[in-house]
This record gives C-alpha cells, sequence and structure tokens, in this order.
C-alpha cells in the first residue's frame, strides 16, 4: 500500500491552504465587485442630487409653508432653473384657497409661471434649443406647478428664451404669459375680433381682466369696456374707453355704444351676475371665460339656455393638442411686450418670507400681478396705491 511521507502530507495540507486561501480571495474579490456595481447601480438610478432646496408647499386651505425638499436629478428633456422670480396667478390662489376644480396632493409646491436662470439643460433639451447656462428665460410650468421654489424643473417646450439682448427682465417677464396668452388666442383665433368692435370685460379687480382689455385695445385696436362694482379702482391706462357699473349695464351699452348688445364678452368672475351679462349679448354671441370664471368650482351652477358660443380657453390645452401655437403665442407675446404695445403690471413685490401676505394680498384681486421675489427672502414691497 502507497503511504504518504510527512513532507507529502505538509506539502498536501499547504496545498489545500492555499487552495481554500485562494477561493477566498476569489470570493472576496467577487464581493467586492458586487458592492460596486450595486453603488454605480444606486448612483445611476438615484433621483436627487443630494442637494436641498427651499421650497413654499400646500398643506391645506389658506395653509402654505416653506420647507426644505431634495433637488430632484434632471431628465434628458428637461432643464433645472434657478428662479430668480415667480408670479402669483389665480391659479395658484384658487388652488390655495381649496376653490378650484383641480385636486391636488397635500404639500404640492405652487408656482408655474417663473423666470431665472438656467443651471442644468438635458442632452436632449440642449439638442432641441440650444441652450445656454446662464441663459435668462421665461418658464410656465402648468400643470406641474413646483416653481415657488430656489430651483425648479421644466420640460424644454416650455421653456422661452430672453434674449442675449436682455431687452426684458426677468421680472418682467415673469408677469406676462398666462393672464395675456388666453385673451390673446380668443381675440385673434376664436372670435377674430374686428378693429373698433367694442367688447364687454365683467370683472372685480381681476388681473386677467386688465390683460385681455390691453391686448384688445393696443394689439387688435378694438374698444374694450370694463363692467364692475367699484369704478374708482380702475383707470384708463389698460385701454379700456368707459369702465361702467354692473348695475347698470344695458343702459351704459346704449350710451356708449349706441346698442345694447354686443358680440363678444369676457367675464373673469362668473356666479350671479351671469344672467345680466347674457342680456347684453347679441344673437349668436360669444362668452370667453377667464380666470375664477373658468377654473373655480363655484362659478357657473346654471348656464342659461340661450343662443350664443360659450368658450374657456386654457393654456395647458395647447401644450398637448397644438405645441406650434402654444410656442408661436408666447414668443408672440414676448415680442410684443419687448416693443411695448403691451405693459403687464406689478402690483407688489414679496419675498418666500412673505408667501402667506403675498397670497392674501393676491386674493383681493389686485390690479396688477404679484411677484415672489427668490433671491431676496425678506422683500415686501406694494407698488400700487
Amino acid at each position: 500500500m502507497f503511504k504518504l511521507t510527512r513532507s507529502a502530507i505538509s506539502s498536501r495540507k499547504n496545498m489545500h491552504e492555499w487552495i481554500l486561501s485562494d477561493a477566498d480571495n476569489e470570493t472576496s474579490w467577487l464581493k467586492m465587485k458586487l458592492n460596486n456595481i450595486i453603488k454605480f447601480w444606486k448612483y445611476e438610478t438615484r433621483d436627487t442630487t443630494g442637494k436641498k432646496i427651499q421650497v413654499a408647499k400646500l398643506y391645506g386651505p389658506y395653509d402654505i409653508r416653506l420647507d426644505f425638499v431634495d433637488e430632484k436629478i434632471i431628465r434628458d428633456e428637461e432643464v433645472r432653473i434657478d428662479v430668480h422670480y415667480c408670479s402669483i396667478t389665480m391659479t395658484d390662489i384658487l388652488l390655495w384657497a381649496n376653490q378650484h376644480r383641480r385636486i391636488i396632493k397635500k404639500g404640492t409646491i405652487l408656482g408655474f409661471e417663473a423666470s431665472g436662470k438656467i443651471l442644468e439643460i438635458g442632452r436632449l433639451a440642449q439638442e432641441k434649443e440650444n441652450f445656454y447656462w446662464g441663459e435668462e428665460v421665461l418658464i410656465h410650468n402648468y400643470p406641474i406647478v413646483g416653481a415657488l421654489a430656489e430651483t425648479c424643473i421644466a420640460h424644454y417646450n416650455n421653456v422661452f428664451k430672453l434674449g442675449r439682448k436682455k431687452k426684458l427682465s426677468m421680472k418682467n417677464a415673469a408677469i406676462l404669459t398666462d393672464d395675456y396668452f388666453s385673451p390673446f388666442l380668443i381675440f385673434g383665433r376664436r372670435s377674430k375680433l374686428n378693429e373698433d368692435e367694442y367688447i364687454l370685460i365683467n370683472t372685480n379687480l381681476a388681473y386677467s381682466a386688465l390683460a385681455a382689455s390691453d391686448i384688445a385695445a393696443y394689439i387688435f385696436h378694438a374698444k374694450p369696456i370694463i363692467a364692475c362694482n367699484c369704478l374708482t379702482s380702475f383707470n384708463h391706462s389698460s385701454g379700456a374707453i368707459a369702465i361702467i357699473d354692473r348695475s347698470k349695464l344695458s343702459d351704459e351699452l346704449e350710451r356708449i355704444t349706441g346698442k345694447r348688445e354686443v358680440r363678444l364678452i369676457i367675464d373673469t368672475i362668473g356666479g350671479k351676475h351671469f344672467a345680466t351679462l347674457l342680456k347684453c349679448l347679441q344673437h349668436e354671441g360669444i362668452v370667453a371665460v377667464l380666470d375664477y370664471a373658468r377654473d373655480s368650482k363655484y362659478s357657473y351652477r346654471y348656464i342659461f339656455p340661450s343662443n350664443y358660443t360659450f368658450l374657456a380657453l386654457a393654456i395647458e390645452h395647447y401644450k398637448n393638442n397644438d405645441p406650434f401655437i402654444y410656442r408661436e403665442t408666447m414668443q408672440n407675446l414676448l415680442n410684443y411686450r419687448i416693443d411695448g404695445t403691451i405693459y403687464p403690471r406689478v402690483s407688489a413685490i414679496f419675498g418666500l418670507n412673505n408667501i402667506n401676505k403675498a397670497f392674501e394680498y393676491g386674493a383681493k384681486l389686485t390690479r396688477g400681478k404679484i411677484l415672489i421675489d427668490l433671491k431676496n427672502h425678506d422683500k415686501y414691497h406694494i407698488c400700487e396705491s
């Protein structure tokens, strides 16, 4: 029988230990590689940058608070904006007051009409629009919202360049598009407003009504008449040829126009005055609704039977269904503002620390837009007397 010598046994033992040691090394190497792969996968699939940004979140009716959230990573089609100014729109106010038709989640970051500088550009966004770092832009981020924040993310299709010559400031850009978009298309594309045609605008200090008057008078050269319940709250700088008492609507129309009816009515408030408005509408006329009248869940409880066209136009529908008209209209509005044809106004500027005061002030239906200054958190400046 074959016998192993002591040296052979020792040699085999060493070989066995070496094999086990090598196996352990192989296992350790595999574990290390696996850990590296896991770390890389986690890095590649993470959805935040690791940075915290300050935002304004809505937690319930009239309950908006400042908070810090993780900054999200952008996708290929997106652009990250360093927000300088964000306007408070009627949509924001209705959402804040829980009066909007739309239901949003608790903790939603409000704001969607804003201006700022580009911080980061996705690959596809760069290919499509040729943005550059630090470029001043305007964004319209509805229905995504999220612009009441130190930085926000927008799809490249909702980002508009202000131009290298900087003829339009970021402050002026941030108050322009949302309120001017709908009346611009209503007058031009949908109702074919004629030069010198009288139109009636029903409002209670809604900024969109003044925007509609501005566009009707200075772009389409029509003759807007504002009907309201407080004559001293308006002036004629908006382009309106007359400001009349709503309680004497038909008589005042006849005094100014020679007729008791008009073809086109713009309504921003809805509610109990709607029946009175219809008495001033021509046969087969048009009623176009904006702001509260369009978006509030309380605006129209009854649509009275009559032979007229009821028109509700919103910017977000053009984004999805006719992006060419959407972008063309936005660019036209920017051009009209740059050349001074239209002149949007600011009522007040608040810093982020005064966000609650800003919404409370905006709920008064001011004559101008409310701006949030994201670079001066303690700002508190009232522009109108």
